[in-house]
């Protein structure tokens, strides 16, 4: 019966209720989603249409390293919310995450400084010139899309502290934009400056978790170790 459903326990997700879990996930991706976009807004506001026009094609160009990454982590995050849950650590998806997503980068980075004509006109045509700023753009996203990255496996480990710098992020962004936004040029750099600072940041505050994942020997998940037959001892 239906009433049966409202009389189910609520299950604990370790020292934590799926209420409060849900809270840490939806804040820490609300603020993602938020430093990922207040510049197109901000840009909107303070600039004339032609710009603010520019500024978000380039955006949507810059950030495919960032969506390219939440697809990564909506393959780790799952698993490594299971093994937490057994009681396992997860090292090595952290580990893929982020070689994945290095990868993936640089590519988009290579790629975007050596033909950045020919991306800006076959995705939105000569009318865009967005050339030169798509550039740094993919830098600067690419500096979020490992920041995400590092903050989702966080959030699979129950741990909460990372959320005061993700809300913390939004608010020094916001008010960094609002100080620096002599161009588009400028703009861009301000928000690379500060993806690199974000990130540093994350990573020195899970430096031990981050040394970790490169001397642990990879299990389970994505690798299943090569298993030797006994030697047969002839007599």
């Amino acid at each position: 019966p239906v009433k049966n459903i409202f009389m189910i326990k609520p299950s604990r997700l370790g020292k934590l209720g799926i209420k409060n879990y849900l809270l840490i996930s939806a804040i820490a991706s609300v603020s993602m989603a938020v430093m990922l976009n207040t510049d197109v807004i901000i840009v909107k506001a303070l600039f004339d249409e032609l710009q603010a026009g520019y500024f978000a094609a380039a955006s949507i160009i810059g950030g495919v390293v960032f969506f390219v990454s939440m697809s990564i982590n909506s393959v780790t995050f799952p698993k490594a919310v299971e093994r937490h849950s057994r009681g396992k650590e997860s090292p090595y998806t952290l580990k893929f995450g982020l070689l994945l997503t290095a990868i993936v980068a640089m590519i988009f980075i290579i790629a975007y400084h050596l033909f950045p004509e020919h991306i800006s006109e076959l995705l939105f045509g000569r009318e865009y010139k967005i050339s030169n700023l798509i550039g740094l753009f993919v830098i600067g996203k690419s500096l979020l899309a490992l920041t995400n990255v590092i903050m989702i496996h966080d959030i699979s480990m129950k741990k909460m502290r990372l959320l005061p710098v993700a809300a913390g992020g939004v608010i020094v962004q916001i008010l960094l934009l609002m100080m620096f936004h002599e161009s588009l040029r400028q703009v861009i750099a301000v928000m690379t400056i500060f993806n690199v600072l974000l990130l540093a940041i994350t990573v020195f505050i899970t430096r031990e978790d981050l040394k970790g994942i490169f001397k642990q020997k990879p299990q389970g998940y994505f690798y299943t170790p090569l298993k030797l037959p006994e030697p047969v001892e002839i007599k």
